[in-house]
């Protein structure tokens, strides 16, 4: 796993770990300074994969959260984004738990829940994919299973995100 989401450029490293310090807050003006951040880590490195992902959450954030105007265009370069990583490994967790929040923003709830799945079949002590599932299940109805999916994934991550226990109410 860490081959396919690793770099030997210590300045892509270095803006791709700045830049998930500031998705943990929900300001807008933050996430901006993020994709220029994963943009400019791409640049040092085009196939660092743990910054594409990154790019693609920030831009599945701007679909969600309608910091955009045309939230079908950051869906799709949400979308292109994490198939650059999925075309190199078609197993990396991370990436398809983004593709299952994709899923869920583009309306296909069934996909979702069934990439998300398998994103925590490949990596079940993978706290960004469980929290990516308990993020769908919730969407879908299923409550309480995204709950103790959210639970779970708090209990594996020693710092978690903000958001993690947003998802929790």
């Amino acid at each position: 796993r860490n081959a396919a989401t690793s770099t030997t450029d210590i300045r892509a490293w270095e803006l791709v770990i700045r830049a998930h310090k500031l998705m943990e807050g929900a300001a807008h003006d933050d996430y901006l300074l993020a994709r220029k951040m994963m943009l400019d880590a791409l640049e040092l490195d085009s196939d660092y994969s743990a910054a594409r992902i990154g790019l693609g959450w920030i831009y599945w954030r701007e679909a969600i959260f309608k910091y955009t105007s045309d939230t079908e265009v950051s869906l799709q370069k949400a979308f292109e984004t994490v198939q650059q990583v999925l075309s190199v490994n078609p197993d990396d967790p991370d990436a398809l738990a983004l593709l299952g929040n994709i899923y869920m923003g583009k309306g296909d709830i069934l996909q979702s829940i069934d990439t998300c799945e398998r994103a925590v079949e490949l990596a079940p002590s993978n706290s960004l994919s469980l929290s990516a599932l308990s993020n769908v299940l919730i969407d879908a109805g299923r409550v309480t299973e995204g709950i103790q999916k959210m639970k779970r994934a708090i209990r594996l991550c020693p710092f978690p995100p903000p958001w993690f226990f947003a998802l929790l109410g």
